[in-house]
């Protein structure tokens, strides 16, 4: 591919991202970005720079890359997937619940209708189950299934509150 264009650099970049050279690909998704910063491919790059970032086991820089992309582009869809990164992040590698009922909370206000709602409810509900707050769990379960009865975090909603009512 043409690594001169938005589109070869993208595909290159995501070939090397595949290959597993996440250095690499890092600074091709960077030159990306630098060089065409208004692209339709600028916050999808900035995203997959803190995918490689993440898969260097650099957490705290993806999660301020993937902060930095929600306040940059704030309207993109690519927003609000690095928000929801960023709270898994926080949650599992970084072992900060607190930090992540933060942004998983702030996405079910700030992108309601959005499928990556439901997912940040649901982890917000099994945060607080593993703290043994099982009221906010149900509670959380249960505004997962009046929000979307059909959604696709719907059915394990349902089987979450079942299990947890016995």
């Amino acid at each position: 591919p043409d690594e001169e264009s938005p589109s070869g650099t993208i595909a290159a970049a995501t070939t090397t991202y595949q290959v597993g050279d996440f250095e690499k690909a890092a600074g091709m998704y960077m030159k990306l970005f630098n060089t065409w910063p208004n692209h339709r491919f600028a916050a999808y790059s900035m995203y997959m720079m803190a995918e490689c970032l993440a898969s260097q086991k650099k957490y705290k820089e993806a999660i301020a890359l993937n902060k930095t992309l929600v306040a940059k582009y704030p309207d993109s869809k690519m927003a609000v997937r690095a928000f929801y990164r960023a709270g898994c992040l926080l949650a599992g590698h970084m072992k900060q619940p607190d930090a992540a009922l933060l942004v998983f909370n702030e996405i079910t206000k700030k992108y309601p209708d959005t499928s990556t709602a439901q997912d940040a409810a649901f982890n917000i509900a099994a945060i607080y189950l593993i703290r043994g707050n099982v009221e906010q769990a149900k509670a959380w379960f249960t505004t997962i299934l009046m929000k979307n009865p059909t959604g696709h975090r719907a059915e394990s909603a349902k089987k979450n509150l079942s299990e947890l009512n016995n």
